[in-house]
């Protein structure tokens, strides 16, 4: 019966983070209802129905798309709550100011009188928060980075690019925090991979602001490879390689990179399949989290043994301008990955390592 099964399974979607999250919301509205109305009601059905139809899809590409994009308002949710919690505890000797242009807040001392804020632009929000992280930037890649925002806020009012809106906002939560990956792993002059680029975070940033790399961007949409070329033709970047696949697809790229990175796309068990295997021996992947991802770590720990990874070490940094604390979680390939992985993406998601 398992056996059967799991053939049946086999190309699906299967029970993804977005799954699991709309199952027991289902279950959770099924309970309130019963509890105060008596009745359960057509909405838990409704949202458990829509959750069983993406459990039997076949449509991988989008499905991991959607995944992708509640897996990064999951995780902007949970720093929100925790940034609100964090404030909370110390509201008694400080009061905190929203900046009307993102989503930063002023910490000032009680009793110190009148706050005047200045509003920077975003030219002045990346010399600083570059300088803080201690990644270097001339005028050029500053003008470079300004030409990929324009381009981003344009495509993004017809395509699903990004849920940050704003100069401020966009230029520390995906410029500055792209560009921390820099603080802590050399690209200059390496050859590196950006897996589920989407719309080019990490990899186009990174490679504005280390022009002598040699970036290949993978991304299983075509809509948004289109994009990140256009990018590429917009500001000049000749260094960047825009491909449309699947990393656990492109065979002819295995073990070729010295630095494979991804932001925001996958659970560490999922990930490491994905990426370890495009890593030569020597070389290192960084995956780019959340605040806490010891969990997660922990829980690839068998996986990334399996897959030639040695022990992994993890960097917290607080994103310049913002009380978000993030994570580059890297992962030395200290062996080559065994010829059988990584294997199909149905069964990476089905049976992570």
């Amino acid at each position: 019966m398992r056996t059967r099964l799991n053939m049946f399974m086999l190309g699906r979607n299967g029970v993804d983070f977005l799954n699991k999250h709309l199952f027991r919301i289902a279950a959770i509205i099924a309970g309130l209802n019963l509890l105060f109305l008596g009745r359960i009601g057509s909405v838990p059905f409704l949202i458990a129905g829509y959750a069983l139809f993406r459990t039997l899809s076949r449509n991988l590409p989008m499905r991991q798309a959607e995944d992708m994009v509640a897996c990064e308002k999951y995780d902007r949710a949970k720093e929100k709550i925790s940034g609100a919690l964090h404030r909370a505890k110390q509201s008694r000797d400080f009061r905190f100011f929203s900046c009307p242009g993102c989503s930063s807040y002023l910490r000032v001392p009680r009793g110190k009188g009148r706050i005047q804020v200045h509003t920077m632009t975003m030219e002045e929000i990346l010399t600083s928060g570059l300088a803080e992280l201690g990644v270097p930037a001339t005028a050029a890649q500053l003008s470079q980075l300004r030409a990929y925002y324009t381009l981003l806020d344009e495509r993004s009012k017809v395509m699903n690019l990004t849920a940050i809106e704003g100069e401020e906002a966009t230029a520390r939560l995906h410029f500055l925090d792209s560009a921390a990956l820099l603080r802590y792993v050399r690209l200059s002059g390496k050859t590196a991979a950006d897996i589920g680029s989407g719309a080019g975070f990490p990899g186009l940033v990174a490679a504005i602001l280390a022009p002598d790399a040699d970036i290949t961007l993978i991304d299983s949409l075509q809509k948004r490879v289109t994009f990140q070329q256009e990018v590429c033709d917009t500001v000049g970047l000749g260094n960047v390689t825009c491909l449309a696949g699947r990393a656990e697809e492109e065979s002819a790229l295995r073990e070729s990179f010295e630095v494979v990175t991804s932001r925001a796309v996958a659970r560490m068990t999922m990930l490491c399949e994905l990426c370890l295997p495009l890593v030569r021996v020597g070389g290192v992947f960084a995956a780019m989290k959340g605040p806490e991802p010891e969990e997660e770590v922990q829980e690839a720990a068998r996986c990334i043994r399996t897959l030639g990874g040695g022990k992994p070490r993890i960097e917290k940094y607080t994103v310049p301008g913002t009380d978000a604390v993030h994570s580059v979680v890297i992962i030395p390939k200290t062996a080559p990955t065994p010829a059988k992985y990584p294997r199909r993406f149905a069964m990476i998601k089905k049976q992570p390592l």
